[in-house]
């Protein structure tokens, strides 16, 4: 199983007017101009992690692709724990 977690970091708010009457907060978001794709998602941080059980794991760390390099890695042992890899 594979997931990634989006940090969105809020720098502050502005009203703006909604029709009429009303007016909201609009957030405004630091992007991270650094992280590669972050900008094009609106995410500022992101992180991958990959939980898989051992002979999977250590056959995805044999290999080593790129995208499995710098992902956060648990590894489900035999006996059932969660191990961080």
């Amino acid at each position: 199983m594979v997931w990634t977690l989006e940090k969105q970091v809020s720098a502050g708010g502005e009203q703006v007017k909604d029709g009429s009457f009303a007016t909201v907060e609009r957030r405004i978001h630091i992007l991270n101009p650094g992280a590669g794709r972050a900008a094009d998602t609106g995410a500022t941080p992101t992180e991958s992690m990959v939980i898989r059980p051992e002979r999977p794991y250590h056959t995805g760390a044999e290999l080593n692709p790129p995208g499995f390099r710098d992902m956060r890695k648990f590894v489900v042992s035999e006996n059932g724990r969660i191990i961080p890899a």
